[in-house]
């Protein structure tokens, strides 16, 4: 099997194509490979009695041919090959759709955003008089097992000092909203 690659606009051999050939009923295993020549031609051995798929590797394109006839014993097959160079298929795709689906995404993520921002967020639910008392509780038992903890020295004077003061602190202002809430 053997044959030429040229460009279909301009006439030109293209040389250093990968081409790949397949039996027709088998694409899983390759039945030769090779890379055409300076004048862009290629020759491969091939079984004969078979038909055969001959794919061209170029970028993205793999323009593909399929042999008319079994490939005979000790005949020569020829299948010529006139292709762009560049793949009009996926420059077109690029330029006519691919700025458009950019957009349309940029856009589809702003509306998402707006929405999210607008309507979505919620301000964070104050707790409640027995969440309060709850977080009072705690806090006070804090405080305890701090005093605890200082009495049998397992923490020093410094840092039972300033986790009593962070807990004190934490105690008012969580005394102050339940004031609040009760005096609503």
């Amino acid at each position: 099997m053997e044959g030429y690659v040229r460009d279909g606009n301009t006439g030109q051999s293209m040389p250093n194509v990968k081409v790949d050939v397949y039996a027709s009923e088998d694409h899983i295993n390759l039945a030769a490979s090779t890379k055409t020549d300076d004048k862009g031609f290629y020759s491969a051995e091939v079984q004969p009695g078979r038909f055969y798929d001959v794919y061209l590797r170029i970028g993205d394109v793999n323009p593909n041919q399929r042999t008319s006839q079994a490939v005979e014993a000790g005949g020569v097959y020829t299948l010529n090959f006139n292709i762009a160079a560049e793949s009009s298929y996926s420059s077109d795709v690029v330029e006519k759709y691919g700025f458009g689906v950019v957009i349309a995404v940029a856009g589809l993520i702003l509306v998402i955003i707006l929405v999210d921002q607008l309507f979505l967020r919620r301000k964070p639910k104050e707790p409640g008089l027995e969440e309060l008392e709850r977080r009072r509780q705690q806090t006070e038992e804090m405080v305890a097992i701090t005093k605890v903890k200082y009495h049998r020295r397992e923490i020093d004077e410094e840092s039972f000092r300033e986790i009593t003061r962070d807990q004190q602190e934490k105690l008012i202002e969580i005394e102050s909203r339940i004031k609040e809430l009760k005096g609503k």
